[in-house]
Parts: structure tokens; sequence; C-alpha cells
């Protein structure tokens, strides 16, 4: 990704999936979420970020991270 396009950068994006993939593993282990809910919430996020809302929640994200990351 180049950086004249929008979205996260590979170096925040990657630790970002990292954590959510650790929630997503903590909470299936605690079976507050079944591992077919959490396939489906997968697959749903899959596709909202081929919508033009990805865009949005991208922006979103980057907003909130940079909030928190400002140095």
């Amino acid at each position: 990704m180049n950086n004249d396009s929008p979205g996260l950068s590979m170096n925040t994006a990657m630790p970002l999936v990292v954590v959510l993939g650790i929630v997503v593993v903590l909470l299936v282990r605690s079976r507050q979420v079944r591992v077919w809910e959490a396939s489906v919430v997968g697959l749903f996020g899959f596709y909202v970020a081929l919508t033009p809302i990805g865009w949005t929640v991208i922006a979103v994200v980057e907003w909130l991270l940079g909030g928190f990351l400002h140095t």
C-alpha cells in the first residue's frame, strides 16, 4: 500500500488484526461465542470491507487509533 492510498497502513493494521483475533479466540474458548458465530462475524467483516461503508469504518478506526497513539 502506498502512502497516497486511504486506509490503514500495514504497520497499524497487523497489530489490530492480531489483537482482534486474540479477542475472538478467547471468546470462543470461554464459550461466550461459538465457533460458527465467530465465523459469521468474520465473514460479515469481510463483506462490509467490500462495500462503501468499509471506508467509513476504516476512517473511524484510524481516527480512534490516532487519538490513542498521538505522540
